[in-house]
């Protein structure tokens, strides 16, 4: 990454026609993809059912086809919350929440089932959304979460140099570079998601993970300088799947 590029870039965006451009462009089609929405749809199927459940999808960006079919599952409430609205015309029966990225706006123990998709490893304030998952969702509720680790900016998994090399700078250098930008990630390594989860009082039902075993060779050896400090596992792993329980 060119670092000052990316610090013009990150404040640029800032700018009202600057953000409305890019928002337009934005693009989150995975959702969208009848064989990837059948596919998303089912492995949330694995572990709960839907009928007669208050739902909530976390960040769907522009793709609504797992909640419709949620609605097709006969699900009492169906909800989604971003942080922008990308879409004017949201589908029939879905509420839909835009919200600041902080506090989520609902009751407490309002949920029986909780998702994102590719969303967790872009959110500002994981202390914050946590602790939020569990707070609205009732005893015994599902959150269930596929979260991505790599960089978003190298985003390639062919290119094993490249998989991890946000983690290179230093925190605040981070957020100078891409702070307000839709592909800005966190960083949390799986562990961290772990420890969060397990603090809160999730219950870990499930979670398997892809592992980078190029890196996690190179890690071993040393080879690469910014990951010396992460453990091998958190150095190798480039996203995971997981099922908690309230």
């Amino acid at each position: 990454m060119n670092i000052l590029k990316e610090i013009i870039l990150n404040q640029l965006i800032r700018i009202p026609l600057i953000q409305k451009i890019a928002k337009n462009q934005h693009l989150t089609g995975r959702n969208n993809d009848p064989i990837q929405v059948k596919a998303i749809f089912e492995k949330l199927n694995e572990y709960t059912k839907f009928e007669g459940k208050s739902v909530i999808e976390l960040g769907p960006g522009q793709t609504f086809g797992v909640l419709e079919k949620v609605l097709e599952a006969n699900a009492l409430k169906v909800c989604a919350a971003d942080i922008m609205t990308y879409v004017e015309n949201i589908p029939d029966g879905i509420e839909y929440h835009q919200y600041d990225g902080t506090n989520l706006p609902f009751d407490d123990n309002l949920y029986d089932v909780l998702w994102s998709w590719s969303v967790f490893e872009h959110i500002r304030y994981p202390n914050i959304t946590v602790p939020e998952t569990y707070r609205i969702l009732k005893s015994g509720g599902f959150a269930i979460h596929a979260i991505d680790l790599v960089d978003h900016f190298n985003y390639t998994w062919k290119k094993d140099e490249l998989t991890f090399n946000c983690l290179k700078y230093p925190e605040w250098l981070w957020d100078l570079m891409t702070w307000n930008r839709s592909n800005y990630v966190n960083r949390l390594r799986i562990n961290d998601w772990l420890n969060l989860f397990i603090k809160e009082g999730f219950k870990i039902i499930h979670y398997g993970t892809i592992e980078n075993n190029v890196i996690k060779m190179l890690h071993s050896d040393h080879k690469i300088e910014y990951l010396k400090k992460y453990t091998a596992v958190d150095a190798s792993t480039m996203s995971f799947f997981i099922v908690l329980q309230k």
